[in-house]
């Protein structure tokens, strides 16, 4: 049986996905997803790679959590797409669109929960929010 090719997703790559905001890079992000749909390669997204592109749909381009999160779930629900992260993912996403806390404290309080070990920090908020796991 032959093995799948993993590529490494930049976070360049999924936002020219989402935002399809330049048209000589999207066709080639969708060949590459269509090569993965078929199964001819996996997309390997870095936990990273996944706060960058929050950071820059939020900052850069005025997206709302709400539509980040539904797009992001989206891809990461492929079966293609591989993280040995995945449900802390979901989680931290899940916590993203429904606190008002940042991305990066939702992924701490998502590895928080799933390692069942507490936050130390002075973020206040995130405080309070890591006392109710």
């Amino acid at each position: 049986m032959k093995s799948t090719q993993t590529v490494l997703l930049d976070t360049n790559v999924i936002l020219r996905f989402f935002r399809e905001d330049q048209p000589q890079h999207v066709g080639h992000v969708r060949k590459l997803f269509q090569e993965a749909e078929k199964g001819m390669i996996s997309c390997y997204i870095d936990p990273v790679v996944l706060a960058e592109v929050i950071w820059t749909l939020t900052s850069f381009y005025k997206v709302n959590r709400s539509e980040i999160t539904t797009k992001l779930e989206m891809l990461l629900a492929q079966q293609w797409t591989v993280n040995e992260h995945k449900q802390t993912f979901f989680s931290a996403l899940h916590q993203y669109q429904e606190t008002s806390l940042d991305y990066i404290d939702c992924w701490l309080l998502a590895v928080s929960q799933e390692h069942n070990i507490p936050i130390e920090t002075f973020d206040k908020k995130l405080k309070v929010r890591s006392l109710h796991i």
